[in-house]
């Protein structure tokens, strides 16, 4: 059976045609755009986590900056402190000399000073150990350690031994002791030369 439609029929069927596709373009549509809203808000999201970690590294940046300037600052004060050298032995040598001259004006009888290097420089600094051997009174011992640990040069006194240096002790006179130090200190290569 064939229908004929009259012009007004055909505009209704038209429109509805058009209103039919309209409603099936968006209900296909809007859960597409649906999907890419909250694809971008999960895109703006990241973004603003990202930023948030920018900005907190930007922070912390500036504070390891400041803390670096000043380590910078503290550590050029202490190395000009330090005794130098070409090698650690040189470095200790020059150690072991200021060693016993700050012990002879404490009134010790110095009697040997060993020096024991590391083998090498680790990177611009090296460990130095002195060994002090002599005699002198309590006020003497106290004298010298106190210049080691207080003095010119960034040294600590690692080991101590003390003993008596004559037994028999008479009224009215000073005991001598009998020490031994061994002073550690770091230990910096001269400027300018190789490494």
């Amino acid at each position: 059976m064939i229908v004929h439609l009259g012009p007004h029929d055909r505009r209704v069927l038209g429109a509805g045609v058009l209103i039919v596709s309209a409603l099936i373009g968006i209900g296909r549509g809007v859960p597409w755009v649906m999907l890419w809203r909250d694809t971008q808000r999960q895109e703006m999201a990241v973004l603003s986590a990202d930023l948030e970690r920018f900005e907190r590294l930007r922070t912390r940046r500036a504070q390891m900056l400041g803390s670096i300037s000043r380590l910078q600052t503290a550590i050029g004060a202490i190395d000009s402190t330090l005794t130098s050298g070409r090698t650690p032995n040189e470095a200790g040598a020059r150690l072991a000399l200021w060693l016993t001259d700050a012990a002879e004006a404490s009134d010790v009888l110095v009697e040997n000073a060993t020096v024991r290097a590391d083998s090498t420089f680790v990177g611009p600094y090296a460990v130095v150990r002195v060994r002090l051997s002599g005699q002198t009174d309590v006020t003497g011992l106290l004298q010298v350690m106190q210049d080691v640990e207080g003095g010119e040069y960034r040294a600590v006194v690692d080991e101590l031994s003390v003993t008596p240096a004559d037994i028999t002790v008479t009224e009215g006179r000073m005991e001598v002791l009998r020490i031994s130090l061994v002073i550690s200190a770091l230990v910096r290569r001269e400027q300018g030369e190789a490494k």
